[in-house]
């Protein structure tokens, strides 16, 4: 549900498309959505209150992106290019983001129970819990068809059982790697 306002021009040749030449498409105008709620598989509600975004031939600019997964807040704007390549045939897409989020819960994100956050944890664990055998964890794997520089600033990061405050820093994702760079962060007591 929500509401979306677009007023945008596509087009092309449709040779050009049968040869994935998508490059030689042409794009031009904005794109608003407002008030969005959707249900996504393994995530929680996810709440789009305002994206504005322009199109060009190159590029899309994110003029300003407010969404809520769960508990968490991400604010965002910048540009990508090559996101009609990206999209249809898998080739690399470039960008510069800017995030910014009040609270980052990874823990929700990632389908860690809510018992384990780091806010609901009790002081001292219960035999119960510590007999418990250790959930597996699995590694998020970084897309190899990224070149994103992110300049991030969160405030609240929950993190299995960690809280980060005040992250803020340079994040290179390229190559199915992710680069931090210039991190400042408080985290377990320093």
């Amino acid at each position: 549900q929500g509401l979306v306002t677009l007023d945008a021009q596509v087009g092309g040749r449709l040779s050009d498309i049968e040869k994935e030449r998508y490059e030689q498409m042409q794009a031009s105008g904005n794109i608003t959505i407002e008030q969005v709620q959707a249900e996504l598989e393994g995530l929680p509600t996810v709440e789009i209150a305002r994206l504005t975004t322009s199109l060009s031939p190159a590029t899309i600019t994110l003029g300003e992106c407010r969404v809520k997964i769960g508990r968490s807040d991400l604010a965002a704007n910048g540009q990508l290019s090559n996101v009609l390549g990206w999209a249809l045939r898998d080739d690399l897409l470039h960008g510069r983001l800017y995030l910014k989020s009040d609270l980052l819960d990874l823990n929700e994100l990632m389908g860690t129970p809510a018992s384990e956050t780091p806010e609901e944890s009790p002081e001292e664990p219960s035999e119960e819990k510590s007999e418990a055998p250790a959930e597996e964890t699995t590694a998020f794997e970084v897309p190899k068809n990224l070149d994103l520089a992110l300049q991030t600033s969160l405030k609240k990061i929950l993190f299995q059982k960690m809280t980060i405050g005040d992250f803020t820093g340079h994040i290179d994702v390229k190559g199915g790697k992710a680069s931090l760079s210039k991190l400042d962060m408080q985290a377990l007591g320093g």
